[in-house]
């Protein structure tokens, strides 16, 4: 049995393999005879999951239970895996971890002590406990545990000052304990050790999830299209345990990351094929007071993960399709430079704030402070990069000592440029000959929210469904029955759930010689009518030239007698 957990306190992404070196996992296609029948349904190959009735609360149960189910959704949307869930019959009453039993349940706890009084919840959100077969590594049970006991929970997207526990959040995370991930070294993936309260970066799934998920999971044909970067670190010939490993792709987003086993081996895989900057830095030690991530954070078996080596150089690698590229890292013994918390970005150094989660900056022109902190001496010649495109230094570098215990700050003024590549960054300092990096710990925020890939702005989705991911929220139905896409109700800003809503807004009216050209709104394969009259009100509207099938989202209408005086116009959709 594994147990993983959330709270405050290998391949390119952290599985469990087992000594044949096979990595936990659920068997789905096919699946395995010998996982109960209640945990994976044979004929659709779904993992099937039951929720607890209760939910956290009594009067936003509905909700939170949604929240669940919506969690789910997302690691299905990723692509190119066999990533199938469903909802079994809901259970009630459930007080404690019953793993083993075949059914896959997620519920929350009134009781700190759980697992039969063996585990305690203090300070965590959640457990997630993971049965698996010797023989193989299958998964054949799940269960997960939220820590209703001692935080509040809550499900409102839109508010960003709640500072409860967003259950979207840790659920997507504890998914990933459920489907066999450990948690991660970079810093904005889901799968960090370290959650946050409210509505946080970390909703939704980072591309090191992603990867991960079709690594498990991926059809044979996302397998192929596919390659892979492996090798070693090692002091002096002497494997490293416990080393973080790090892909960036060529535009300098940060794309996967792992850590190296008792072998000093890792490995990197499913990376689309293309060019890539990979290199090692080592974690915090385990015995310290600040930090980012320690080997321990990523599972217990590096807790004693060597933090004691300076990173490596980048190298520049290519991956190609079904292609090996292999990188050893041969590094050299030594106390490194660290980082350990980041600057929260501001307008100013007036005030600064810090965290050691991750932080996240829009690419709206702004210009904002980014910095980390380091608990070395400053020596006044230190230097900050963001990796990256897109974010563009404007000052001179600022620092501020002993402004968090010992650690002083280190920042500079960045404008975000509108055109910056959404995504993960990496933050790197150098002080001296020694340099420090924070991987991962930068997000710059996409246009729009799609934690579940389907193209359509979240936001719009979450107004009018409780389970946005699901398939009444897809950008190709059509709930209302009127005849409109969810996607088209988007762009015209009309309620998808009301037939009445829609309407086709007149854009342009333009008069020539040869008469009035008419610009509406339309629907693509739809009829429209233009009408005409030359009174604001009183006179009927009569239909101006013939009917036009709409070949787009916007349509001109002539009217060849309107080439004086003024007139007045509507656009009416056809049966």
């Amino acid at each position: 049995m594994v147990v993983a957990g959330w709270g405050p306190a290998a391949p390119g992404f952290v599985g469990l393999a087992d000594p044949e070196g096979l990595l936990q996992r659920w068997a789905l296609d096919p699946t395995d005879p010998r996982v109960p029948a209640t945990a994976v349904n044979r004929s659709t190959r779904s993992i099937v999951y039951h929720l607890d009735a209760a939910g956290w609360s009594k009067t936003n149960n509905a909700a939170e239970l949604m929240a669940i189910r919506s969690a789910f959704d997302q690691w299905q949307a990723v692509g190119g895996t066999q990533l199938r869930f469903e909802e079994g019959a809901a259970v009630s009453g459930t007080k404690d971890i019953h793993n083993g039993d075949g059914v896959n349940t997620l519920f929350w706890s009134n009781q700190l002590f759980v697992n039969g009084g063996r585990d305690n919840l203090t300070g965590v959100f959640a457990l997630t406990y993971v049965a698996a077969l010797v023989d193989g590594n299958v998964i054949l049970d799940a269960d997960t545990v939220f820590n209703g006991s001692q935080f509040t929970w809550f499900t409102d997207f839109t508010n960003p000052t709640d500072r409860s526990v967003f259950v979207e959040a840790v659920a997507v995370h504890e998914i990933g304990h459920f489907v066999g991930l450990m948690h991660s070294p970079v810093g904005g993936a889901t799968m960090l050790a370290v959650g946050d309260i409210g509505v946080n970066s970390q909703v939704g799934l980072a591309q090191d999830e992603i990867l991960a998920a079709r690594a498990l999971y991926g059809t044979a044909s996302t397998v192929a299209a596919a390659g892979r970067v492996t090798g070693t670190v090692a002091i002096n010939g002497q494997p490293v345990l416990g080393a973080a490993v790090f892909a960036e792709d060529v535009k300098g987003t940060l794309v996967a990351g792992t850590v190296t086993g008792s072998n000093g081996v890792y490995e990197l895989p499913l990376l689309p094929p293309g060019g890539y900057t990979v290199r090692t830095a080592p974690l915090d030690p385990y015995a310290t007071a600040n930090y980012l991530v320690r080997g321990a954070d990523i599972a217990p078996q590096f807790q004693g993960a060597d933090s004691d080596y300076m990173p490596s150089a980048d190298r520049l690698v290519t991956v190609t399709a079904g292609g090996t590229a292999k990188v050893d890292f041969p590094v050299a013994s030594a106390s490194p430079l660290r980082i350990v918390r980041l600057l929260r970005p501001s307008a100013d150094l007036v005030a600064p704030s810090f965290n050691n989660k991750p932080v996240s900056v829009l690419p709206a022109g702004q210009t904002v402070y980014l910095g980390v902190l380091t608990p070395l001496p400053l020596l006044g010649s230190e230097k900050i990069r963001i990796t990256g495109d897109g974010l563009t230094v404007v000052g001179p570098v600022e620092t501020r000592v002993r402004v968090l215990g010992s650690a002083s700050l280190v920042a500079v003024p960045v404008r975000v440029e509108t055109n910056a590549t959404p995504g993960l960054r990496s933050f790197r300092l150098d002080r001296g000959p020694s340099f420090a990096w924070a991987h991962g710990f930068l997000e710059v925020l996409p246009p729009y929210p799609d934690v579940n890939f389907d193209g359509l702005d979240d936001r719009f989705q979450r107004r009018y469904w409780a389970r946005f991911t699901g398939p009444d929220a897809a950008p190709s139905a059509d709930p209302d029955g009127d005849g409109f896409t969810n996607g088209w109700e988007f762009r015209t800003g009309t309620d998808p759930t009301n037939r009445l809503s829609a309407r086709f807004e007149i854009q342009s009216v333009r008069v020539t010689a040869a008469g009035a050209r008419v610009v509406s709104q339309t629907a693509n394969g739809k009829r429209f009518q233009l009408f005409g009259r030359d009174t604001v009100a009183g006179a009927d509207w009569k239909p101006v030239g013939a009917p036009v099938a709409a070949t787009g989202e916007t349509t001109e209408f002539a009217d060849p007698s309107a080439t004086t005086g003024v007139r007045f116009y509507r656009v009416q959709l056809l049966p």
